[in-house]
């Protein structure tokens, strides 16, 4: 086992020594706050890949204090066939820990799984096949009730859209879905790099991120074949980021729609494209509203300095189909 110091973090990483050097064509990134009982099962379904392994290797970057999952990572890189490496970052947050997954990735595509999902064994194999410099492959989603792992759920919000595009390639104005979620999307590293994630922001920050990655470089959008079976399979679970309301969760979605707001070029497929997402975060905040937390929303401190042509009566719409609609 060899060491390196992380220009970003200050600390030392560990790194198998049959990483080094060679030819990686996809990294995956799995990023861990306190994962140690969650981890195992996701690097099982990685192992369980048919796609060689001496070419795509696994990158572990934890965050926060350490609950052991520092000793399983190394640990399972010294037995795994897989090549694994692992940063750890005592700085909390889901952005700073996507950064420094980006910036040490080795492979030319990357990856994001998170550390409660896992993928089927035809994953990597079938993203890899139909990646390209331009293109972003989705895959589809099987959701997995955290109380009953067996129960896949695969009639979702995701798949209720990306499937209609299988084994296509279409523009990424098209597909606004597309911008919504970062598990399981394959892209090319050297695209990913040039856009940060915000570390203004706890929740939604995937929503702003590929916004950007898909605006600036003109992207298309592919879903392999049902029958090649790149399988996404995420854990529903009370706790997770996208399903929790906090108390920063209406001030991070109406930063969200300024964000997004900055991002409109004056293009009309793109804006209604950018549209569509804020739309989708007006419809959080009606979900939070109607949670009981209206009195943070109401209490922002400039909401109609956000968005000049944003409508801001979105804001009330209850539906939450407006999250993903297209």
């Amino acid at each position: 086992m060899s060491t390196v110091q992380h220009a970003r973090t200050g600390r030392i990483l560990a790194v198998p020594s049959h990483v080094v050097g060679g030819t990686c064509q996809l990294t995956v990134v799995v990023t861990s706050y306190c994962g140690a009982n969650r981890i195992p099962r996701t690097l099982d379904s990685l192992e369980a890949q048919t796609y060689d392994a001496a070419r795509f290797e696994v990158l572990v970057v934890t965050n926060g204090p350490d609950d052991g999952t520092e000793a399983l990572i190394r640990t399972r890189a010294r037995t795994s066939r897989l090549l694994i490496r692992l940063i750890s970052t005592p700085t909390c947050g889901i952005a700073n820990a996507r950064n420094l997954g980006i910036h040490a990735a080795r492979g030319e595509y990357i990856a994001w799984v998170d550390d409660d999902d896992w993928v089927s064994p035809s994953y990597v194999e079938t993203m890899l096949r139909h990646a390209s410099p331009q293109t972003v492959v989705l895959p589809i989603f099987g959701d997995v009730d955290g109380e009953c792992p067996s129960a896949v759920a695969f009639s979702n919000w995701v798949n209720r859209r990306v499937l209609r595009h299988t084994g296509q390639v279409i523009p990424f104005t098209e597909l606004a879905t597309a911008a919504s979620f970062d598990a399981g999307k394959v892209v090319a590293t050297a695209i990913a790099r040039t856009v940060p994630y915000d570390t203004e922001l706890s929740s939604g920050l995937d929503v702003v991120y590929w916004a950007t990655v898909f605006l600036h470089h003109g992207l298309s959008v592919t879903v392999p074949p049902l029958q090649a079976h790149a399988v996404y399979y995420r854990r529903v679970r009370v706790g997770s980021i996208s399903r929790s309301i906090d108390e920063k969760f209406c001030s991070d979605r109406l930063l969200c729609i300024e964000r997004l707001e900055q991002l409109k070029t004056g293009t009309r497929s793109e804006d209604r494209f950018i549209q569509v997402l804020q739309r989708g975060q007006a419809s959080h905040l009606s979900m939070a509203a109607a949670s009981g937390d209206r009195g943070e929303l109401i209490h922002a401190e400039h909401p109609h300095d956000l968005a000049p042509d944003f409508q801001h009566q979105d804001l009330d719409r209850d539906s939450a189909t407006d999250v993903v609609s297209d």
